[in-house]
C-alpha cells in the first residue's frame, strides 16, 4: 500500500466518524412519544390518560397567544352595522 492510498484510506475513517458524530448530536434523545406499546394498546381500545416519560426536559407552560386571547373593549352579539328585523 502506497503512502497515498494510506492516506486516502485514513482520511475516510476520519470523515466516517465525524460523519457517525454529527448523526448522534443531531438524534433526538429520549424515546417517541406514544410509544410502540402504547399505540399497540390503543389500536386494542385502551384509553391512555399517561404516557409514559419519554426522557425529554419537562415543558415550560407558554401563555396563550395573542391570537387565543380575548379583545378587550368588543362586546359579543351586538353590532352597530348589520341587518335589524322589523318590530
Amino acid at each position: 500500500m502506497t503512502d497515498q492510498d494510506a492516506n486516502a484510506k485514513k482520511a475516510l475513517q476520519e470523515s466516517r466518524a465525524e460523519q457517525a458524530k454529527n448523526y448522534e448530536e443531531g438524534r433526538p434523545k429520549g424515546k417517541p412519544t406514544p410509544t410502540q406499546d402504547e399505540l399497540d394498546l390503543h389500536a386494542l381500545g385502551v384509553h391512555l390518560d399517561q404516557h409514559e416519560d419519554d426522557g425529554s426536559a419537562p415543558k415550560k407552560e407558554h401563555a396563550p397567544s395573542a391570537a387565543a386571547r380575548p379583545r378587550m373593549g368588543s362586546s359579543s352579539g351586538s353590532s352597530s352595522s348589520g341587518t335589524h328585523s322589523p318590530s
